[in-house]
């Protein structure tokens, strides 16, 4: 779909999917990271407004709620919703207000770009020579772009963390081979390098672009 103009929008049937995905997984993983460990974190890269046109909730507070219903099995969560939109930043903070998240929840609302923020979030880490709390990061962009694969293999060297990602197949199969420098440069961050092969001809190309992603 079109990156849209609002501060909300529609729905899409793909979303409702991968939310569904998201919800059943974190109503495992919460309460069996938080019962093992002192303190878990939950990141979501492309946080958006908190909820769509009509009232369904956005991942933020599908993750926030899942959080709740399993409080008793935390010690401490940490939040952390980026968003490079102003208005959308704004509108989630009051949203999950309304929700009355516990006082052992730490939420960040953070304004920027996921790949900067968490870019630097990474550089404190290692400059302190801290460990990264076992997180669950939710990376689910508009297209393919900012979220390059050397970032994912960052976060990913920390034990017990886990990323749960959108990978547009279409877009990067029909920019793969483009004569642009700038977009072949994209791939490569997305790929974290040249595609290592050439397509086999009787290979469909998306299955291609996704065998090399995985």
């Amino acid at each position: 779909m079109a990156v849209p103009d609002d501060t909300l929008w529609k729905i899409e049937p793909h979303t409702e999917a991968k939310h569904a995905i998201l919800r059943e997984y974190l109503k495992a993983w919460i309460p069996i990271l938080g019962q093992s460990m002192k303190k878990i974190a939950y990141i979501d890269g492309f946080a958006g407004p908190g909820k769509y046109k009509g009232g369904e909730p956005g991942s933020p507070e599908i993750a926030l709620r899942c959080a709740i219903e399993h409080r008793e099995n935390v010690d401490q969560m940490t939040f952390l919703f980026i968003e490079k939109r102003e208005d959308r930043i704004k509108y989630l903070g009051d949203h999950l207000a309304d929700l009355n998240p516990p006082d052992h929840f730490d939420i960040h609302l953070i304004h920027g770009e996921f790949e900067d923020v968490i870019g630097d979030e990474l550089d404190d880490i290692q400059k302190e020579g801290l460990r990264m709390a076992p997180t669950f990061a939710f990376i689910d962009p508009f297209g393919w772009k900012g979220i390059p694969m050397p970032l994912l293999h960052r976060i990913l060297d920390y034990r017990s963390t886990e990323v749960f990602t959108n990978f547009a197949v279409d877009p990067a199969n029909r920019f793969k081979d483009h004569p642009d420098e700038g977009i072949r440069n994209q791939i490569k961050r997305l790929f974290g390098g040249e595609i290592p092969e050439k397509q086999d001809p009787m290979e469909d190309g998306h299955d291609f672009i996704r065998r090399i992603y995985k």
